[in-house]
């Protein structure tokens, strides 16, 4: 009797071991990995490794390969690959004597449990005994709203036929590019002196080339011995987004039983002589008011009590729209001007701005 309750105790103590409980977790890993050590090291001279070596904090694992670049061009591509905390990259091929390289890993590696992503990670070397120092940078910003946009591609391309651009951006890598931050800022560094056509694209789809109804810029000519900043505005091709045709000279009905303020608007004489300007008062991101610009003093009763901001852009054909651009035709869209303060509607009371 006394062996079966033993073995009986026995058995149930092994069972009791074989649960295994989980351990309880922990917060979440929000953190992006840290690069600990590069090598050769970043910004090397008279580079002639075969393989470069990226070791992070902790394991990671590439999320996107088709979204690592080489600038200049290197065929054939590299080999990338993770080795638990580090990345390689093994050059095959010979690389151009004195030229400066560069490696954008964008936003493409992350770490293994949680994807959280290292963003614009850049590795640069050069071949010769200097590295390129020309830069551009600057915003990258929605035209129609005048907001900034992350995520954007800003590229250079530097011998094109500027004729041909509607077909180069849907078909041909640029030279250099990058992705704008989250505060849709850009920063292309280690360029070649020289004469580039800079663009903007919001690549909505991810896939590395311009579809139509995808936000874009027209190429404007940059020369970076002259020049190291410049924004860039994306609009909207004409065949692809309708606007809205505005009724310059009606506004919304305000009932008698809405209590309601004054605008009084002072235009700057030079910013809009011999110019057509309509403007636009906009309540929730719509348009409450538009009506064309005629003097320098504009007054407006009977506005609701609320809160408005206001632009106006260049009605340049004066055909009341707002007409958006044309890469095809490298046509620029019309001029937008914001006022970017808020615009305060009280109940019997004067608001007064001054748009210069």
């Amino acid at each position: 009797m006394i062996n079966i309750v033993f073995y009986m105790c026995f058995v149930f103590f092994i069972s009791s071991c074989a649960n295994i409980i989980m351990p309880s977790g922990g917060e979440i890993d929000k953190t992006a990995p840290k690069v600990i050590n590069i090598s050769p090291e970043n910004n090397s001279l008279n580079f002639n490794s075969n393989e470069i070596v990226i070791t992070f904090d902790e394991y990671v694992k590439i999320n996107n390969l088709g979204s690592i670049n080489f600038f200049p061009n290197i065929e054939p591509s590299p080999i990338i690959k993770t080795a638990g905390k580090s990345v390689v990259v093994e050059l095959t091929e010979q690389l151009k004597n004195n030229t400066t390289y560069s490696i954008n890993f964008n936003n493409s590696i992350v770490d293994l449990n949680e994807s959280n992503s290292l963003n614009n990670l850049k590795y640069v070397f050069s071949t010769g005994e200097k590295i390129d120092s020309c830069k551009i940078t600057g915003k990258i910003i929605d035209l129609k709203t005048n907001t900034r946009q992350a995520g954007a591609r800003i590229g250079l391309f530097k011998n094109i036929m500027l004729s041909d651009f509607d077909s180069i951006v849907k078909n041909i890598t640029p030279d250099y590019f990058v992705l704008s931050d989250g505060e849709g800022e850009f920063n292309l560094s280690n360029l070649k002196n020289g004469r580039y056509y800079l663009y903007g694209h919001q690549d909505l789809n991810k896939n590395f080339t311009y579809e139509p109804g995808e936000p874009i810029s027209i190429p404007t000519q940059i020369d970076l011995s002259a020049i190291d900043k410049k924004n860039i505005y994306l609009f909207i091709e004409n065949d692809f987004q309708e606007d809205i045709i505005l009724d310059c000279y009606s506004k919304n009905k305000v009932l008698d039983s809405v209590p309601t303020g004054t605008l009084n608007m002072m235009f700057d004489e030079n910013l809009i002589k011999n110019k057509n300007y309509i403007g636009e008062l906009i309540s929730n991101d719509t348009t409450f008011l538009c009506f064309k610009i005629l003097n320098n003093k504009t007054r407006i009763d009977s506005i609701p009590v609320g809160v408005f901001k206001f632009k106006m852009f260049k009605d340049a054909n004066e055909n009341n729209y707002w007409d958006r651009g044309n890469i095809k035709l490298l046509k620029q869209p019309e001029e937008i001007l914001f006022y970017d303060d808020t615009i305060f509607i009280k109940e019997n009371w004067d608001f007064d701005i001054l748009i210069r």
